[in-house]
């Protein structure tokens, strides 16, 4: 005759406090800038101006919108990326930079051809290489 054995066993229920994590991207109290708290980097929160490759360089160096701060520069291609949230579109951009799409300058020329540079679409993060006298928008970094 086979005997039936009551198993004890215990639950245990934890919980989980899933604290609220400080956001990557905060803006200023006037919103002009955004500041990335992984990279250090301050961008320039609004869209400046549709320019060529070389106007969107000066206006950086040059500052016309009178961004905080100085050393404000043309971002680099895998700085430019940094910034894309692939999971959205229309922008393809945290909500700190506003709603504005568009093509944007890097300032890494295009490697096969001096005449073109890097942008980045900001509808849907898609990165191509544009001819230097071509307009795109910009958006400074420091």
């Amino acid at each position: 005759m086979k005997r039936l054995m009551p198993i004890v066993g215990v639950v245990f229920f934890a919980t989980f406090v899933n604290a609220a994590q400080p956001a990557r991207f905060t803006t200023d109290e006037d919103n002009v800038t955004v500041n990335d708290r992984v990279t250090g980097l301050v961008w320039q929160a609004r869209l400046g101006p549709s320019a060529t490759w070389e106007q969107a360089n000066t206006y950086c160096q040059e500052n016309p919108a009178n961004l905080p701060g100085t050393g404000w520069r043309l971002p680099g291609l895998k700085e430019l990326t940094g910034i894309v949230d692939y999971s959205r579109q229309r922008p393809a951009l945290p909500d700190a930079f506003g709603t504005a799409a568009g093509r944007c300058w890097s300032a890494t020329s295009n490697a096969a051809t001096i005449d073109s540079a890097w942008t980045v679409s900001f509808d849907q993060g898609m990165v191509e290489p544009v001819d230097k006298t071509d307009f795109a928008a910009v958006r400074c970094v420091r």
